[in-house]
């Protein structure tokens, strides 16, 4: 290339930063003259709401270099660690939530475990309207990998209170915004019960479900397959805090048509397409063309990234 940019800004799932091509792109960037820093950010390290944990790496031509203090927010969970057989530079730091990936021992352990389990998951994957699953593409394929790190997250089957979830796995809680701050005032109730959980779904899949209200600080990643998958695919909305949470699942034995009832009684939803694109951020005249279907919308808004993250990335970058 007769003229190499100044800048590169590289983002992908994680598991990415252990991966081969990684490791080819950090010794050409490096033959190539570039200062770099690597990242495993989620939109929760910056006090959004929302696990969704990213691998970017950010690089630029020497003899520019990383403004650190233009970084505070970005950096200050830094780890150093070897990331490639042959001890990289020390130009290569993996920025991460210490919450989120402790060691690379840990990392490479949970990439091992999900590649042996995706067979299982993706036989046990529930499908909402119960169409046989096809053969993955290799898009398809990290599709899988981020709800199987959404369902290794955690689920709802024995919870009661996602706030103390929320303050075990994180310790960050005063530091991140409320879900209630993002959802839609104008949704009328007409508009609400089409985001109902049905009947059906609500009776069978429960367990897996994870579920948040308005005060909780955090919910799980939304990928393109939320309300048409069940397990692994985002939180859904408890609408009403009056009702008895510990009632809804307990143990003791009653009749399917009792437990839904007190199922119901939670008015469990799906966050709306509108919910999601502002939990990622996007900006407010932010729209879709008027013939996507509901469908298309959280397919869109399951491949995004989060707007002010990478703002912040990019700023940080160019500082």
């Amino acid at each position: 290339m007769a003229k190499k940019p100044t800048y590169l800004l590289v983002e992908n799932v994680k598991g990415f930063d252990t991966s081969e091509t990684r490791n080819f792109l950090v010794e050409t960037l490096q033959k190539c003259n570039y200062v770099f820093q690597e990242f495993l950010l989620s939109p929760m390290n910056i006090g959004i709401p929302n696990q969704r944990v990213r691998y970017f790496m950010l690089a630029k031509q020497r003899p520019l270099q990383f403004k650190e203090e233009h970084g505070t927010q970005l950096v200050q969970h830094r780890v150093n660690m070897p990331l490639m057989p042959n001890e990289i530079k020390e130009t290569s730091r993996l920025v991460c939530d210490n919450s989120m990936v402790s060691s690379q021992e840990q990392t490479n352990m949970e990439l091992t475990e999900s590649r042996e389990r995706t067979g299982q998951d993706e036989s046990s994957m529930v499908s909402l309207n119960e169409q046989s699953i096809e053969r993955k593409t290799d898009e398809q394929h990290l599709n899988e990998k981020e709800r199987t790190d959404n369902v290794k997250s955690g689920s709802c089957e024995d919870m009661v209170s996602s706030s103390e979830q929320n303050e075990q796995e994180t310790g960050e809680d005063d530091e991140r915004r409320k879900i209630g701050d993002y959802l839609q005032a104008d949704l009328s109730e007409e508009s609400m019960a089409e985001y109902l959980i049905p009947d059906r779904i609500l009776l069978k899949y429960v367990n897996v479900m994870d579920i948040v209200t308005v005060e909780d600080t955090k919910t799980r990643c939304f990928t393109k397959a939320y309300a048409y998958y069940v397990e692994g695919t985002g939180s859904v909305l408890r609408t009403d805090l009056s009702a008895d949470m510990s009632a809804a699942f307990s143990s003791g034995s009653c009749s399917d048509d009792e437990r839904l009832e007190r199922l119901k009684a939670l008015r469990l939803r799906y966050f709306s397409p509108r919910e999601v694109a502002n939990l990622h951020h996007f900006p407010q005249d932010f729209g879709f063309p008027e013939c996507s279907t509901k469908k298309q919308k959280y397919r869109l808004l399951g491949n995004s990234l989060n707007v002010t993250l990478l703002a912040q990335l990019i700023s940080y970058m160019v500082a």
